[in-house]
Order: structure tokens, then C-alpha cells, then sequence
């Protein structure tokens, strides 16, 4: 029996862990809980310069983390690495994508695009390639606040994103949406989320951090003598984020998941206000309320 049959165990365990179309209580709490820490890393990118090279740092700092995790991570099954070297791929393309569109457009509009956008392609890609379905209550409630948080980008009435900002924020969501899929059912196949996201930071965190390296050269050395205690912070939360959310997902199905990890968004927006000292508003308000309320509609 091959894992690409329909009868396999293997297959029908990546498909929907232990028959779960929702979200249950413990792995909702965690999740929201790696959407804080999502928000706060994202948040030290943000106020930094050269995000590249930021983000070259907290790589380089994640390897570092994961190599030190690594007696307590059991090596993956070679079924696993093509689900780990695609992510890695992935994950690379993710963070381009991302750079560009924060060089074309306005930050707070295409986050927002982006982060919401993902969750409903998750829903559809994890139904494409895993045959992955959700309850009706859980698929609205997705759908729901993904259209609250794409919302965001239009806080202001007179930007109206458009062109190449757009552009970049749906390749970020197309991204996060596949290397969703693909960690999601990879972490299935795993003896535990702490091995798959071990070697994965591992193999990402080291090929990117020389990537920026061979691209910035001295320029990332700089940040690094800098910032050192900024890239152990934000690599630390960013793995700790990525693991629970992987935890999750053995858990429970990707789309609800990674709809509410995508509540950091408006985590984010909480931290601009208090500790930025940027403008909230109205719409803000409004859309954090549907978001929240979608949340409550997941953990039903």
C-alpha cells in the first residue's frame, strides 16, 4: 500500500486528522496565542530598516535555535524532506514577495491583503490537494473574517490600493496559502511538529541567511552587530509561532487554523496603536470586532 492511495493510512491522516472538521478549544488558544507572537516578530521587521537584511538576521538566528533543538527533534522520514524542501522554497519565495510589496506599496494596506487573502486559498487549496473539508459554520466563519481583515486596506477611503502593491500582496497570500498545504500535511506524517519545524528552520533559516548574505554582504554583518538581540528575539517568536501553528494543524484542518492565525494582523494593528502611536479609527474598530467574532465562530 503506497502513500498515494486513498486507503492509506498515512493518506487519510494528512487528509483530516482524526476526522475533525473544527477547531478545538486547546489547539484555538494556542494558535491565537502564535498569532501574538506572529504580530510581535513582524513588528520588530517593521520598525527596522533593511528588511532584508532583518530578515536575514532572524534566519541565520533561527538556524542557531533549531540546531539546539535538534537532540529533542528525531530525524523526519524521507517521505517527510519533499514536504520540507518545498517549504523551504516556498518560504524563500514568501519573504521576496513580501520585500517587494512592502517597496511598492503602503505596509498598512498590503499586509492586510495579503494575511487575509491566504486563509480562503487555504481552505480551497487543502480541499484541492488533500480533500480536506470543514464544517459549513467553520468555512463561513473563515471567509468571514479573512473579507474583515482584507478590509483593513481600506481604512482609508482616498487609497485605493491598486497596481503593483496588489500584485505582490496576492504572489505573499499564494505563498502563505501553499506553504500552509504543504507544512500542514507534511507535520502529519512527522513523529512530532518539534521535529518537522526543528529541521525546517534549519534547512530555511541557513540557506536564506546566506542568501542575504551573499546580497548585502557587509550591510547584513552591520545589522547582525547591531541588532543581534532584535534577530534571537524575533527568530525565537517566529519558531515559536510557526510550531504551534504546525501543532494545530495536527490538530485540527488547516483553513480554520490558518484563519486564526491570521489575527495577528490585528494583534499588529493593537501594537501600532498603543506602542507606534499610529491611528486606529473607526473602520479598524469595526473590522476588529468581525474578526474577533469570527474567532468565537472557529472555537464553537
Amino acid at each position: 500500500m503506497t502513500w498515494g492511495s486513498r486507503d492509506s493510512k498515512l493518506w487519510r491522516r494528512a487528509e483530516n486528522p482524526f476526522g475533525k472538521t473544527d477547531v478545538d478549544p486547546l489547539a484555538a488558544n494556542l494558535v491565537l496565542l502564535a498569532a501574538l507572537l506572529h504580530a510581535g516578530w513582524n513588528t520588530l521587521i517593521k520598525i527596522n530598516g533593511d528588511r532584508l537584511a532583518v530578515m536575514g538576521m532572524m534566519a541565520a538566528c533561527g538556524a542557531g535555535i533549531a540546531l539546539l533543538a535538534l537532540p529533542w527533534a528525531p530525524l523526519p522520514a524521507l517521505e517527510v524532506w519533499p514536504y520540507i524542501i518545498a517549504s523551504v522554497i516556498l518560504h524563500h519565495g514568501y519573504r521576496l514577495s513580501l520585500i517587494c510589496a512592502y517597496r511598492d506599496g503602503d505596509l498598512s494596506q498590503v499586509y492586510p491583503i495579503a494575511r487575509g487573502t491566504a486563509p480562503i486559498l487555504v481552505l480551497v487549496f487543502a480541499f484541492v490537494f488533500t480533500g480536506e473539508t470543514v464544517s459549513p459554520l467553520a468555512a463561513f466563519a473563515v471567509v468571514l473574517g479573512s473579507l474583515a481583515i482584507v478590509s483593513l486596506a481600506l481604512h482609508r477611503a482616498a487609497v485605493v490600493p491598486k497596481g503593483r502593491p496588489v500584485f505582490w500582496a496576492l504572489c505573499t497570500a499564494t505563498f502563505i496559502a501553499c506553504y500552509t498545504v504543504v507544512d500542514g500535511t507534511g507535520v502529519r506524517l512527522t513523529e512530532t511538529a518539534l521535529s518537522y519545524t526543528a529541521w525546517f528552520s534549519l534547512s530555511s533559516g541557513t540557506s536564506f541567511a546566506v542568501g542575504v548574505l551573499v546580497v548585502r554582504g557587509a550591510g547584513m554583518a552591520r545589522v547582525m552587530r547591531r541588532h543581534a538581540a532584535v534577530g534571537f528575539c524575533g527568530a525565537a517568536m517566529s519558531m515559536a509561532a510557526y510550531w504551534l501553528v504546525l501543532w494545530a494543524m495536527t490538530r485540527a484542518p488547516m483553513g480554520p487554523v490558518a484563519a486564526m492565525r491570521e489575527t495577528s494582523v490585528i494583534i499588529a494593528a493593537l501594537i501600532g496603536v498603543f506602542l507606534l502611536k499610529e491611528s486606529f479609527g473607526h473602520w479598524r474598530i469595526a473590522a476588529a470586532i468581525v474578526v474577533a467574532g469570527a474567532g468565537g465562530l472557529l472555537r464553537l
